[in-house]
């Protein structure tokens, strides 16, 4: 296993570099502090002779994470697997697209035996409204979650201090 070391510098680490643990006058002469295994210590770390702390982020790189976060929780919500007709179907940005794109081709008639594949890729017989139907419970789910993201990221947005940025959680 590597043998990482940071290079400080006024108290900050202005790099992580792979050391030999055995070559003592490389890590003097580059003034480096050998790190621990599996150490998480980055570029712009401080330090103050004992220990390492993360920069505390500011305010616009705690927006941007944590609306990021909450992207992604929409995201998982959005294409989450749903129940509709005594089973479970995948709800993913694929599977919503094949749907609309079916609807589209059938032009409200499915053919005799027609089936769509639930979860599990068991065929499950469909008429054209009962696709209509898993369509609708789609959308019916997925807009209060549009909605719910747009509040969240604009709560992040107007939050002034980065505790509260944090608190605005999915």
């Amino acid at each position: 296993m590597e043998t990482l070391a940071a290079i400080v510098k006024s108290g900050i680490v202005g790099n992580v570099i792979v050391i030999d643990p055995a070559n003592a006058a490389t890590i003097t002469n580059l003034g480096a502090v050998v790190l621990p295994q599996g150490s998480l210590v980055q570029i712009g770390w401080t330090y103050d002779g004992a220990s390492f702390a993360a920069p505390v982020p500011t305010l616009v790189d705690a927006q941007t994470q944590q609306i990021a976060l909450i992207d992604s929780s929409y995201t998982a919500a959005e294409t989450a697997d749903i129940a509709y007709m005594s089973t479970t179907f995948q709800a993913d940005d694929a599977s919503q697209a094949l749907i609309t794109k079916v609807l589209s081709a059938l032009a409200g008639a499915s053919p005799s035996g027609f089936a769509w594949a639930d979860k599990n890729n068991v065929a499950v017989a469909m008429t054209n409204a009962q696709l209509q139907g898993l369509s609708t419970e789609i959308l019916t789910r997925n807009q209060p979650l549009f909605w719910h993201c747009q509040a969240q990221k604009a709560s992040i947005r107007a939050a002034t201090t980065v505790a509260d940025v944090q608190a605005v959680v999915w």
